[in-house]
């Protein structure tokens, strides 16, 4: 005989479900404040320090003891239309600020005392209290917050908060704004779903109904910026991202999606999340290769960006290794092969170069309307017989042009930045088949001989070996090896870059004293140099009003 039954939910599971639901103390005060917008509030304030939190609105509350066992008491109970809830569609969220401290809920004349730490399930009901207007939520955390967690919740808090449907008070601080009537900016565009803003340089910060649900990273649609819904969005149970279902923004999206395809096809300097969106697009059929072929989504191992026209034009052979590997520049250099930098091929979605060449051979194909071939060569097997070593040239072996300029960069290297990278390096020369300069990030840089006999002691020459020393210098770690150049890097060497003017301005002023000593006399295109930094001096010291001194003296003055 067959008996119906029902499942059931065990304590255990509801614990978890309380204890686990919120990432961080930041999220579980975001339920707090759509609590108080589904309660009609008009205002939230929330105090947080490192022992409490204090989340205060006032709405409507828990008008009677039936409904605080009903909706309170009672996770998951089904909502009423009539209640009209905004965010409120599970009613599981209050149970994130339960699972973070001893919870003291406050309104009308009651109290419920929460302590999942301690007692579980069981919550003390009190309806002596003193009357309280909508609701008063005091959590004394189970474990104090740190400095740098407590800055953090309120970063957080600033951000996920900045849009919300109310007016919502950290500290003190109003930190929400209404779209509608803000005068920070002119959204790009307003439509009958979406505030919509975009900004290349940030992530997509995704708001349902000015609350936030989550960060896109700016490669998914080629763009950054802000969208704030103006209609419900379906999100996901954990309220942190968007169903793929959701009407509103799959409209939304559309737009956002059109507009940063336009703006990355007329900019004439894309960055990577503009590149990698555009890569898709064309992979998808989205952007045909007539549209495509002047686009510079190919990034060689230098950093350099180039077009399918411009690789049409190359010699067609192709290989890929990490950006930035020494021996990969080398080669792409001496245009023994076009080195693609390996994110290229993931740009576009291929697990391998070969897949590549064969694509793009099909995309120039469609284009010129002939047969055109790429060859794919593995980077490994293509470099195997290629000597990486690095060898330092004894002091002894030095030529006496070596030695001068050993000498003038000595004493130049010091207005390179950064100062302290520099003064604490010795300098030296070396032999590579790879590297035109190397270093071990805290001893010594080295310049390769060949690449040092190639400049001319005078302005140009100075200039290229600064630079090359300033590259040397911003790396804090050995690159004798294969390795990369992060955005750090890129960052301190932009920030230094014009330091190379006071070192090439140093080392013509050093240069004939330093000669004199080294080789005995200075040859005449070297003393042209000399003269023509003592004139500049001159001119600027008059432009100054003060009265000039001769150019060694004023680089001995540093």
């Amino acid at each position: 005989m067959a008996e119906t039954r029902q499942f059931r939910m065990h304590a255990k599971l509801l614990l978890d479900v309380i204890r686990r639901q919120a990432g961080s103390l930041a999220k579980a005060v975001l339920e707090g404040v759509m609590n108080s917008v589904d309660a009609k509030a008009t205002r939230c304030d929330v105090t947080l320090t490192k022992d409490s939190l204090v989340i205060a609105d006032d709405g409507a509350g828990f008008p009677s003891r039936e409904a605080i066992e009903t909706f309170f008491e009672e996770f998951g109970h089904p909502h009423d239309e009539a209640e009209q809830k905004v965010f409120g569609t599970f009613r599981m969220g209050r149970g994130q600020l339960f699972a973070y401290g001893h919870n003291t809920w406050a309104t009308g004349p009651y109290r419920m005392e929460v302590d999942v730490a301690n007692c579980g399930l069981d919550y003390d009901l009190h309806d002596d209290a003193e009357a309280v207007s909508g609701c008063r939520i005091k959590v004394a955390l189970y474990d104090p917050l740190l400095p740098s967690d407590l800055a953090e919740a309120e970063r957080l808090l600033e951000h996920w908060c900045a849009w919300a449907p109310l007016e919502v008070y950290l500290n003190g601080q109003l930190i929400s704004s209404d779209p509608a009537t803000y005068k920070g900016w002119k959204w790009d565009h307003v439509t009958d779903d979406a505030y919509i803003k975009l900004d290349r340089n940030k992530s997509l910060s995704i708001y349902n109904l000015g609350v936030h649900v989550t960060d896109l990273g700016s490669h998914r649609y080629g763009t950054g910026g802000i969208v704030v819904s103006r209609k419900q969005l379906k999100v996901n149970f954990a309220r942190n991202d968007v169903q793929s279902d959701c009407p509103v923004w799959k409209r939304a999206l559309k737009d956002v999606d059109t507009r940063a395809t336009t703006a990355n096809l007329r900019t004439p300097s894309l960055d990577d999340a503009g590149r990698i969106r555009l890569a898709h697009q064309w992979r998808e059929g989205s952007l045909t290769a007539q549209e495509a072929r002047s686009l510079r989504l190919f990034t060689a191992v230098t950093g350099r960006h180039y077009s399918l026209d411009q690789l049409c034009r190359s010699q067609r052979k192709l290989t890929a290794c990490p950006r930035g590997d020494l021996l990969g520049d080398k080669i792409h250099k001496r245009e023994v092969v076009f080195v693609l930098a390996e994110d290229t091929v993931e740009r576009f979605r291929f697990k391998a170069g070969p897949a590549l060449t064969v694509w793009l051979a099909e995309q120039a194909a469609i284009c010129s309307g002939r047969e055109t071939k790429f060859t794919f060569y593995d980077f490994a097997r293509l470099t195997r017989d290629i000597d990486r070593k690095h060898q330092i040239v004894a002091d002894d072996q030095l030529t006496p042009t070596e030695r001068v300029w050993l000498q003038l960069l000595g004493t130049a290297a010091c207005k390179l930045g950064p100062n302290s990278s520099a003064t604490s390096r010795r300098l030296l020369i070396g032999v590579s088949k790879t590297a035109a300069g190397w270093t071990d990030g805290q001893t010594y840089v080295a310049i390769e001989r060949s690449f040092l006999a190639r400049q001319a002691l005078e302005l140009r020459g100075f200039h290229d070996v600064g630079a090359l020393l300033l590259h040397e210098f911003c790396h804090a770690a050995p690159d004798t090896a294969e390795h990369t150049h992060t955005q750090e890097f890129y960052e301190t060497f932009h920030d230094h870059v014009e330091s190379i003017g006071s070192f090439v301005y140093h080392c013509l002023a050093q240069l004939p004293s330093t000669v004199k000593t080294i080789r005995g006399k200075l040859t005449r295109a070297q003393l042209c140099n000399a003269d023509r930094a003592e004139k500049a001096a001159r001119a600027a010291a008059r432009a100054a009003g003060i009265q000039a001194q001769p150019v060694a003296a004023c680089a001995a003055a540093g």
